[in-house]
């Protein structure tokens, strides 16, 4: 356990932890902290990072929140490898990039394909971009088989692009993503999955894998401003309870007896 220094991005120190469920938004975060509340360790990091822990239900679980973005996942991932982390699920959104993939679906991403800044420079372009074979198997045993939590569809054995920003690209490059699009197994776009993964490479005892919502097609992606704001909220709350659901869900998985 390491008992002295500090974590500058997410503020974790003196403390220990085995496990992570990573969430890409602060109200699951609050959420889920207060379904679990009891005896945790809240750490609070530079630019809104932030990790509880500990208590009767976490124990040496924690949940982390960090922005969806490519450098952020970089940062917190280091640190929490640092103070104990080896086993890392992050719960994130994402974009379809077929059209017969429903919004609120839910991908367990069996691979990447990293077109963001992270992955691209932490390896050489062409290095597989895999899940964790155990830890996937057992999302995709307990998660996606099941198909529990009311998601509209569940998919695995499925590629993601990782870039750096979906909107942007649907926005000023959508040939690009027409193009990837062609190929059978690569479904949906999002920010995470491609340099979670090839931070196994650079941590070899790192187990990852990456569960992402669904928000929309491509067209979703680019929209700048949402107009009806009744609606948007009610969707907003809908995503949100569907992801600390989901969250609450991985850490009964990732807390309970885990196999050899």
């Amino acid at each position: 356990m390491l008992r002295r220094g500090i974590g500058p991005i997410t503020g974790i120190h003196g403390t220990s932890i085995e496990s992570v469920v990573l969430v890409d938004s602060v109200d699951v975060f609050e959420s889920v902290k207060r379904a679990v509340d009891g005896g945790l360790q809240e750490f609070y990091g530079d630019s809104g990072f932030r990790v509880v822990t500990g208590g009767r239900k976490l124990g040496r679980l924690a949940i982390a929140f960090a922005p969806p973005y490519p450098p952020a996942l970089y940062d917190a991932v280091q640190e929490l490898v640092v103070y104990g982390a080896r086993r890392i699920v992050a719960i994130t959104r994402g974009f379809s990039l077929r059209r017969n993939i429903p919004a609120a679906s839910l991908i367990l991403a069996q691979a990447a394909m990293g077109s963001d800044s992270v992955s691209s420079t932490l390896l050489p372009r062409g290095m597989p971009l895999l899940a964790s074979r155990s830890l996937y198997a057992r999302l995709s045993e307990e998660v996606i088989r099941r198909g529990q939590g009311g998601f509209e569809g569940y998919y695995r054995g499925k590629i993601v692009l990782t870039v750096d920003n979906v909107r942007m690209l649907a926005e000023h490059r959508r040939e690009f993503l027409d193009e990837i699009s062609r190929y059978k197994d690569i479904i949906a776009a999002d920010t995470v999955t491609a340099p979670l993964y090839a931070l196994q490479y650079i941590y070899p005892s790192l187990e990852a894998s990456t569960l992402i919502y669904v928000e929309g097609d491509l067209d979703y992606a680019s929209k700048v401003v949402e107009e009806d704001i009744e609606h948007y909220q009610t969707t907003l709350h809908r995503i949100n309870r569907s992801l600390s659901l989901l969250t609450l869900e991985m850490i009964d998985i990732l807390a309970g007896p885990q196999e050899v």
